[in-house]
């Protein structure tokens, strides 16, 4: 029930109590023998919780149902409130033993804080009951359960046997268990050691039984797979091991063969090399011999033909100018012969001095103008460069140049030729470039490639008419490559052809490994090309001679 500050009820909740008479906690006897708790409650109000006797005892009776035990609660004057009276392990309990982690006596736990105590377990000394005791705050009722040891004991005790005998039946269940497992287990697995074992010492065709669909029926199979994919591969390497053995006897057959090649090459090389010794040391002496006699048919013969051409003996003069043309002419390919004898035997010495380059262009001009002006030409010199100082073979230099004009004459008729000559750096190293373009038939493609090989002329219907030994080309390039420099060419059939030499400015002595290719694998551009012609590759040359010091 709930009252006011004024003592009017407010609310009530089944059979209401009387008034309390003061506002806080209080624990009393009712009028019908039951129990009032009153507590202050706000605005001055009071609360009022009332309960009969016979309900505390109707709940000590269920507990004592449920726990089968015995169960009494008392007040904290030890009045016993509840439960059977005849409880010995109630009152006196500072006699009893206590089993609690924490021993207290009741009057103790009554008076501590009004928190919630935790139960304390005691055992009468002399009966043996166990009682569960714990405070009621904030009341300080006392609530003990209590029962008998022996029966407690009892059913530990028929617990503890039931427990070691369920052990023994599971422990005996268990090694049986593991001794069917085992063996289940066992066996396949020495089946498959003893397969591995075999299979190890070399037997490929061993193959595990498969008894089951488990795990190691799976491993015995995923075995076998194995052991198939080994054999397989080692049978493979058997066949190729058998392969390998006939091919390392065929080889060794060929390197003997080779080495017999190798030595009947290097015993007919040596010979080349003898024979060539011998033929170019023959061509020298021969060429020697034959000038001498071929200076006197000339000198006699230009002697003849002033004495004709003053007395008017007009057909003696013409027929003794044929005869010193053709010597002249022969002359010509005996000096070509022993200077291409001179540079195959590495006998042809280079005299490097200083001159002026731009100066050596118009002197060769000039000594090859009546040439050019036979076949109806007309010869244009164009001097590019700024720097015409140069220092290498001045000579060389000089017969190069009248190689390559003396063909442009002797392949165009009434055509322009053109003698260029221009100062660049190519691949770092200064360079005095001179170009010989002229308007002749030119040379087709497939004679491009030999066109610098001794004794190799261009035949085709246009130039069948014209006559030499085919040394001039030849001797040019091995002249260039003398002075540190290269040679090539660009031509098309029926329009024309230019041939361009890389002189360093600067005389550099190269050995055979050291060989200088200044634009190889580069295109030269189209104004050097004579009427827009096109502009072929520049072509692979061989090695430089290793000059003479």
């Amino acid at each position: 029930a709930l009252w006011s500050a004024r003592g009017e009820r407010l609310l009530v909740v089944g059979e209401a109590p009387g008034r309390p008479a003061a506002p806080q906690i209080e624990l009393s006897r009712g009028l019908d023998g039951g129990f009032v708790m009153t507590h202050a409650a706000c605005d001055g109000g009071v609360v009022a919780l009332a309960w009969r006797l016979d309900t505390v005892e109707t709940w000590v009776q269920a507990a004592a149902l449920r726990h089968h035990a015995t169960v009494s609660v008392r007040d904290a004057a030890g009045e016993r409130l509840a439960g059977p009276p005849d409880i010995t392990l109630g009152a006196g309990l500072d006699d009893q033993k206590d089993m609690s982690p924490r021993t207290f006596s009741l009057s103790e736990a009554i008076l501590e804080a009004r928190e919630p105590a935790p139960p304390r377990l005691l055992e009468h000394p002399d009966t043996g009951q166990l009682a569960a005791i714990t405070v009621v705050e904030p009341v300080g009722w006392v609530l003990t359960l209590s029962r008998d040891a022996s029966s407690m004991k009892a059913a530990v005790a028929r617990q503890k046997r039931d427990v070691h005998v369920f052990s023994l039946i599971a422990a005996m269940l268990a090694s049986i268990a593991a001794l069917l497992l085992g063996h289940t287990l066992a066996a396949p697995l020495h089946r498959l050691a003893a397969a591995l074992t075999r299979f190890t010492s070399g037997e490929t065709s061993v193959r595990a039984e498969v008894h089951s669909e488990d795990e190691i029926g799976l491993l015995a199979t995923q075995f076998n797979q194995m052991a198939a994919q080994v054999g397989g591969l080692l049978h493979s390497l058997e066949q190729q091991a058998l392969r390998l053995q006939g091919e390392v006897s065929v080889r060794t057959a060929q390197e003997e063969r080779l080495q017999l090649l190798n030595t009947e090459l290097g015993a007919a090389r040596d010979q080349a090399l003898a024979a060539n010794r011998a033929k170019s040391t023959f061509l020298a002496h021969m060429s020697h011999e034959l000038r001498t006699p071929l200076n006197a048919i000339i000198g006699y013969g230009e002697l003849i033909e002033e004495i004709c051409e003053e007395r008017t003996f007009t057909d003696i003069a013409a027929d003794t100018r044929n005869i010193v043309r053709s010597a002249q002419h022969l002359l010509t390919l005996i000096n070509d012969i022993l200077d291409l004898s001179k540079i195959e035997a590495g006998k042809l010495d280079m005299v490097v001095d200083d001159f002026d380059v731009g100066a050596l262009t118009r002197e060769v001009a000039e000594t090859v103008a009546p040439m050019i002006a036979d076949n109806h030409n007309t010869l244009r010199v164009h001097i590019d460069a700024v720097d015409t100082r140069m220092r290498s073979d001045r000579t060389k230099l000089r017969q190069a140049l009248l190689n390559l004009l003396s063909n442009a004459a002797k392949f165009t008729d009434n055509g322009a030729i053109e003698l260029r000559l221009r100062h660049e750096t190519v691949a770092g190293l200064p360079c005095h470039i001179f170009s010989v373009v002229d308007q002749g038939v030119g040379i087709p493609e497939s004679a491009q490639a030999t066109l610098f090989d001794p004794f190799t002329q261009v035949v085709y219907p246009q130039v069948s008419k014209r006559t030499g030994t085919g040394l001039g080309l030849a001797i040019t390039r091995r002249l260039c490559w003398l002075m540190g420099g290269e040679i090539d060419v660009e031509s098309v059939s029926g329009q024309g052809s230019t041939f361009t030499l890389w002189i360093p400015s600067v005389f550099r002595s190269l050995g055979g490994a050291e060989s200088w290719r200044p634009l190889r694998g580069k295109k030269r551009s189209q104004r050097d090309a004579p009427n827009d012609a096109r502009v072929a590759p520049l072509r692979a040359s061989g090695p430089l001679p290793r000059l003479k010091s």
